[in-house]
């Protein structure tokens, strides 16, 4: 980018003054420690965020595995605001501007202090900052991770957390497929019958990588963990999974009932925009004329593209519909 700039600025900015400090501007910017250092803590916050938003966007994922990543990643949010976090960042991009011949010390704009009166009841006067990095770590730093973690909060809030009652709970949302006495029946049952549903394929698993990027000394003593793992042999989708190759679902039909709700719970809206994405592909302008299950049948092989197919089986099932295919498809 900067080279770019560099070109636009010699060859267009000798005709175009307005293009020339256009570009000296956004160079100066970009070469700011100001600049580099915002950019490094919102790839610290990144680091976090990213892994995340992949795995809420998964196919495999449900409501249970999602609130446990939601609250991991608060959690390692929460431990980047503290000074020792700030002043690691801080250090850090000083030594990269350094090496890079970069500014390397944080310049901000200084201001006439206000004197404002003291209200009725007020013990003090406002506290002013005069230490630019100090009035850097509290009017953007903790202001970003505040932010960020008032919104994973939202997030959490919204999925919020398994009722104290969820038999209660779950029943009166689902009364005409589910019975109470029947659900806590089975679920006694299973409980008592110690039935291990620890799947044994763990090759699936869903992995918080936070803060992989650094590895200088000054990350080593921080608190905020690190390769934290999430086994989804215990999730949902797992156990739905285990349920139908034990043969479970006819022992515990209630049981299964509730596996099969909370598997369909959509967790965010990725799969309904994928799908979406594909009906452009699929219904393009030359084929406006396609019936409705011709669509479907392509939107299906589209969509569930993941799943393995043997190809001779439908071919000789679709030879067997007559004896012209037959004649044609097989040898």
């Amino acid at each position: 980018m900067q080279e770019t700039l560099e070109d636009i600025k010699s060859f267009e900015g000798q005709v175009d003054f307005k293009t020339g400090a256009e570009c000296t501007g956004l160079l100066c910017f970009l070469q700011s420690f100001n600049f580099l250092l915002t950019a490094h803590i919102f790839k610290r916050v990144f680091d976090l965020i990213e892994p995340v938003s992949r795995a809420l966007q998964a196919h495999n994922i449900d409501i249970l595995m999602a609130i446990e990543l939601i609250k991991k990643t608060g959690k390692n949010i929460k431990c980047l605001r503290s000074s020792e976090m700030f002043f690691n960042i801080y250090e850090s991009v000083r030594k990269f501007a350094k090496d890079n011949n970069f500014e390397f010390e944080l310049t901000l704009p200084t201001r006439r202090h206000r004197r404002v009166p003291r209200q009725p009841g007020e013990l003090s006067n406002d506290e002013q900052i005069n230490d630019p990095v100090m009035a850097y770590k509290v009017n953007t730093y903790f202001v970003i991770i505040d932010k960020v973690s008032s919104e994973l909060h939202k997030s959490n809030m919204k999925n919020k957390n398994i009722p104290v009652d969820a038999f209660s709970s779950i029943c009166n949302n689902y009364n005409k497929i589910l019975n109470k006495e029947d659900f806590v029946r089975e679920y006694e049952q299973l409980i008592k019958s110690n039935i291990n549903l620890i799947s044994l394929d763990k090759n699936v698993s869903v992995v918080l990588n936070a803060l992989s990027d650094e590895s200088d000394s000054s990350s080593s003593n921080n608190s905020v963990v690190q390769n934290e793992s999430i086994d989804d042999s215990q999730s949902i989708l797992k156990t739905y999974q285990i349920f139908i190759n034990k043969g479970l679902l006819n022992i515990f039909p209630n049981l299964f009932s509730v596996l099969k709700i909370g598997v369909t719970l959509p967790i965010s809206s990725a799969s309904p925009e994928r799908t979406f994405s594909k009906l452009k592909l699929i219904k393009t302008r030359l084929r406006s004329t396609m019936i409705q299950d011709r669509l479907e049948d392509l939107m299906i092989i589209s969509c569930e593209s993941n799943i393995k197919t043997n190809t001779d089986k439908i071919i000789d099932n679709f030879a067997m519909r007559s004896s012209v295919l037959t004649k044609a498809l097989t040898y």
